[in-house]
């Protein structure tokens, strides 16, 4: 690890909203979080039956073979399409809270002091 110059941290730039910036993207920023929410909770749902089928007693069938393929796949795309998101929000300044609760949190400044707007889809 290489340390900074007199032993100072390296600062990250922020970049902060607006009320009127938040408020504008608010429908975008909807629809991007609640896709976010929903292809996390979805690949979580694959995650679940592929333990089922793996965990299952007794040999696995053909079946089982072509179902837990079928669950790996469509995981995959589904943790792909939400890193794009996540991804895109970060691209904003914006940070993902909790994926479960569709909770992302958007930077602005109030008296010279960074806060954050908190925007939650439920």
């Amino acid at each position: 690890m290489r340390r900074q110059p007199n032993g100072k941290k390296g600062k990250k730039k922020v970049d902060v909203w607006t009320y009127n910036r938040a408020k504008k993207a608010l429908p975008y920023l909807k629809e991007i979080t609640r896709s976010i929410r929903e292809n996390y909770l979805a690949a979580q749902a694959c995650k679940r039956q592929l333990d089922i089928i793996d965990h299952k007693k007794g040999r696995h069938d053909r079946m089982d073979f072509i179902r837990m393929q079928e669950l790996s796949v469509d995981r995959q795309q589904l943790e792909s399409k939400f890193q794009q998101d996540v991804d895109e929000l970060e691209e904003m300044g914006i940070y993902l809270v909790s994926p479960i609760e569709g909770l992302i949190a958007i930077p602005f400044m109030t008296d010279e002091q960074l806060a954050w707007f908190l925007l939650e889809i439920g």
